[in-house]
């Protein structure tokens, strides 16, 4: 039998029933799935939340559920559809960051009141920036409530619970920056609570700070520190800044990024900034590489000001500006830092520490806040209490910086009085040393011009000169050290009074006059005529400042001249200028160093003292010292300030007789001819030179040939005979209309009467000839009635070589200084009465008649000023005639002089006083000139 291959029809119909079967088991499984997985995501949906009494505030975020909508496209009909209710899911922490990306977000919240009793909650969604906000429930939309009775402005919604019912609240937010989302449930007692206690701790804070403000104001009036200002600004933008975030004024910003607003942002660089300067100007960067830390600091200010023009360009915070905020935090730590480990100080401590727990507690805030175990509140409140930490730290600083500057200048006026004081017992003791040591030296130095007169050998000649130039060497050595030893930095002290520049010269210069004669030197002194005479200054110092500059320059000057040369400044109105000229020696570099120097080195020489008192001086009269060389002429420069009176009335001075008249000076030093040339030209006359005689006599023969002869003629005695040979020959050969011949001499030069009248002499000139001697000379003999007054130094009348004897009143306890005084005078021709103290001295001039009277100043009963003042009281009752009263003192020192001539002296003498000083010095007070024919 044959079997068939072939499938047959059953076969086949049965796998295709296999097929259908395993199909809908398939879509049975996935139903199922589908199935299991809703019903997983509703176990996991967010758990309601079951009201009840004792729940005032509630934080919403476990109880919320959260859907994404990316584009805005859902409206509430949609959320609410079963298609997207089932994509809600739990609020986790980072869900509550809301993102620029998303544009909606939907937030849902299921609430339950198990009560018999109605429920009454308040809904507050923060932060109140947020502008979008929707809250629907069962019933609808729920109306946003009026927060404008609030100070804060907050986002409040009422939640309405009947009993025991359930409801679904739909939350939607649109937000178009980024920021940090909450939910608060409350009730309304505690809502209106802590809505107060916000506003409470917000305003105490602003009002911290505000008085931080205030105070660093007064501190800055006060202590005149401009730092004090720089951080009243940090304190304002801080107050600034916290009346925005605490809603005070404006929209609410909150006090931490991200901001709707560039101000914030603005105002925060601004602060950064502020921090920046204080920590340049304070400083607070190591002073071992002081320049790389401001540069440093320099150029992240300026990067800040960069930020913050970016960031007003581009209308919006910047990244940058988040990144150069945290550089600044960092550049203030590191600075800070560095100068601790370098100084290890307090304030740096403190402020490091300010500093570093300022940005950690920040940090601290932010974090809390981005975790939500903090609301935007407290973060704030923490930011504005680290800005308060700051501000306060700042200002402790400042306040105890000030007030170590000030306690150390309380300290230096302490020093200061007890150093015054200290100098003022010092200089008394140095006035008393140097009148001790000078009392005996006077009566040595008196011994040996005494033995000058009678008859030496050459040896004994030899050995007094080296006797009297030793003792004037220690003298001047006692002087220098005495006043160099005074001359501390506090101790100098400028007044301010008009005074004669002429006279203030002549007057330095009549001290010089026996050192340049007994060393043959020419003193000449150029003032400018364009200055005037009447100038604002301190005389004092200005004469302390010559006498030091003429002592140095006769150190220096070997032979020739000396050039005092003053005149006016013109690229400096109010100052002049004074130039010491000198041939000889070069200035050392000791010297110049201690021209650099306001205080003296004991460990210098004793030159160099000098040097240093002279820079002292120039400094405290605001001036300027220098040393110059020309060849062999060594100068120096001074520059002081001095003043002009202004509204003084000056009558300026008749020079009528001298116009038009014509003066021949023979010398041949040229450059005191100049200046005799050029003070004769201000007065209207005109001056020629002559440098030997047979050029003067031709000049004279010239100017007569042509009808202009010349009216004066002035010699030096330093040709022929001492001048007397040419003033003969000038004498006789202009016999018939003769001119006024005047001699120029050295002080110690003395001629006999008749040999001047011989020579036709008519007055002799004592060097060094100023422009006051030299015009009252010339008016003198055109017969010019000068006032009694007017008479001025080296003023000599034409009938002082036939003046009788004088009648000399002496008081000087010390007997050896008497007996030489005595003898001097005596010596002189003149009478003297002695007496041993100024008592005495006063009974009697009242009862006698004395042509002058030289009082010490230190004596028993009554001293020389008080005398003086007696003798000068008894003259304006009686009105008599001014008698000159000479002071012979042993103090040295230049505040004692001043004293000495306002109580009504009319000389100072310093001992040891020479014979020709004293004989000069009554010759030019009084016209008496010894008669050398009496010898």
């Amino acid at each position: 039998m044959k079997r068939s291959t072939a499938p047959t029809l059953p076969t086949v119909r049965s796998r295709a029933s296999s097929s259908n079967t395993r199909t809908v088991r398939r879509r049975f499984f996935y139903c199922g799935a589908l199935w299991l997985l809703l019903c997983c995501q509703s176990l996991f949906a967010a758990p309601e939340l079951r009201l009840n009494d004792h729940q005032n505030k509630l934080l919403l975020t476990p109880y919320s559920d959260i859907l994404e909508d990316e584009f805005a496209s859902w409206q509430i009909d949609d959320v609410r559809s079963d298609t997207l209710r089932h994509r809600f899911r739990p609020v986790e922490n980072p869900d509550l960051r809301l993102k620029k990306s998303i544009r909606r977000y939907w937030l849902r919240v299921r609430l339950t009141n198990p009560g018999d009793d109605a429920v009454l909650r308040m809904l507050e969604v923060s932060p109140a920036s947020i502008s979008n906000i929707a809250v629907y429930d069962d019933t609808g939309h729920q109306p946003h409530l009026d927060s404008d009775q609030l100070i804060r402005k907050r986002a409040l919604y009422r939640i309405h619970l009947p009993p025991t019912s359930s409801r679904e609240y739909l939350i939607s937010i649109d937000h178009q920056h980024s920021a940090q989302l909450t939910l608060h449930l409350y009730d309304d007692a505690t809502l209106l609570g802590e809505s107060d206690r916000q506003v409470f701790f917000g305003a105490l804070l602003i009002g911290i700070l505000t008085f931080c403000l205030g105070y660093c104001v007064i501190g800055g009036l006060v202590y005149r520190d401009t730092l004090f200002g720089w951080h009243a600004v940090f304190c304002s933008l801080l107050v600034i800044h916290s009346f925005i975030a605490f809603d005070f004024i404006g929209e609410p910003q909150g006090l931490a990024p991200p901001w709707d607003q560039v101000l914030l942002m603005l105002l925060r660089l601004s602060a950064a900034i502020c921090l920046l300067l204080f920590a340049l100007r304070f400083p607070i960067y190591p002073r071992t590489n002081a320049r790389a830390w401001q540069i440093t600091l320099q150029a992240v200010i300026v990067i800040n000001f960069c930020t913050i023009a970016l960031v007003i360009i581009s209308g919006s915070p910047a990244k940058l500006a988040h990144l150069v905020l945290a550089v600044n935090g960092i550049i203030l730590v590191g600075s800070a830092a560095a100068e601790f480990f370098v100084t290890y100080t307090r304030a740096v401590f403190y402020y490091l520490c300010v500093i570093a727990l300022s940005f950690a507690l920040f940090g601290i805030a932010e974090l809390r806040h981005q975790l939500s175990l903090t609301d935007a509140y407290v973060r704030d409140l923490s930011v504005v209490a680290v800005g308060i930490m700051v501000a306060v730290n700042h200002a402790a600083l400042l306040i105890a910086r000030a007030r170590a500057r000030r306690q150390r200048q309380t300290d230096e006026a302490q020093r200061i009085a007890v150093l015054g004081e200290v100098n003022r017992a010092k200089s008394d003791i140095l006035a008393r040393i140097t009148h001790d040591i000078r009392t005996p030296m006077s009566a040595m130095l008196g011994v040996t011009e005494l033995l000058q007169e009678t008859r030496l050998n050459a040896s004994q000649k030899d050995y007094l000169r080296t006797l009297q130039r030793s003792c004037h060497e220690l003298i001047q050595l006692l002087e220098e050290s005495g006043q160099a030893a005074r001359f501390n930095d506090n101790d100098v002290e400028l007044t301010s009074q008009v005074f004669n520049l002429s006279e203030l010269v002549s007057d330095a210069l009549s001290g010089f006059r026996n050192m340049a004669a007994e060393r043959a030197l020419e003193l000449i002194c150029d003032i400018d005529p364009l200055m005037g005479d009447q100038l604002i200054g301190d005389p004092s110092r200005l004469r302390q400042l010559l006498m030091h500059g003429l002592n140095s320059a006769f150190d220096h000057c070997d032979d020739g001249y000396i050039l005092l040369k003053i005149s006016q400044v013109s690229s400096r109105p109010g100052h002049i200028q004074i130039d010491l000229s000198h041939r000889g020696k070069p200035f050392t570099r000791e010297e110049r160093q201690a021209l650099g120097k306001t205080s003296r080195d004991d460990s210098q020489h004793s030159v160099n003292a000098r040097f240093a008192i002279i820079a002292r001086l120039v400094q405290v009269m605001r001036g300027q010292v220098s040393v110059r060389a020309t060849g062999d002429i060594h100068t120096l420069h001074i520059t002081v300030e001095t003043g002009r009176p202004e509204g003084l009335s000056h009558t300026p001075t008749d020079n009528t007789l001298l116009r038009d008249k014509r003066l021949l000076l023979v010398d041949d030093n040229k450059t005191f001819c100049d200046v005799i040339g050029k003070q004769c030209s201000t007065w209207g006359m005109s001056a020629f030179s002559a440098h030997n005689e047979q050029a003067a006599l031709a000049l004279m023969r010239n100017q007569k040939l042509i009808g202009a002869q010349v009216d004066f003629v002035l010699i030096d005695h330093r040709f022929a005979d001492n001048g007397l040979q040419l003033s003969q020959r000038i004498h006789e050969e202009f016999k018939d209309k003769p001119p006024v011949i005047l001699l120029l001499a050295h002080a110690n030069i003395n001629y006999s009467r008749d040999q001047l009248q011989r020579a036709g002499v008519r007055r002799v000139l004592s060097k060094p000839l100023g422009n006051i001697a030299l015009r009252s000379a010339l008016l003198g003999e055109s017969h010019y009635a000068a006032t009694q007054r007017g008479r001025h130094l080296d003023q000599y009348g034409s009938d002082a070589l036939s003046l009788p004897s004088l009648h000399c009143l002496v008081a000087e306890d010390n007997p050896t200084n008497a007996l030489v005084l005595v003898r001097m005078l005596s010596g002189l021709g003149i009478t003297v009465k002695h007496v041993e103290n100024g008592q005495q001295a006063v009974n009697n001039f009242i009862r006698g008649d004395f042509d002058i009277v030289i009082l010490d100043i230190e004596m028993p009963v009554m001293d020389g000023v008080e005398a003086t003042r007696e003798i000068r009281r008894f003259e304006e009752e009686e009105e008599r005639e001014r008698t000159p009263i000479f002071g012979l003192t042993a103090n040295a020192l230049d505040e004692q002089r001043d004293r000495y001539l306002q109580a009504g002296m009319d000389l100072h003498l310093v001992k040891p006083v020479r014979l020709w000083e004293l004989a000069e010095s009554i010759q030019r007070w009084t016209g008496y000139r010894k008669r050398q024919d009496e010898n």
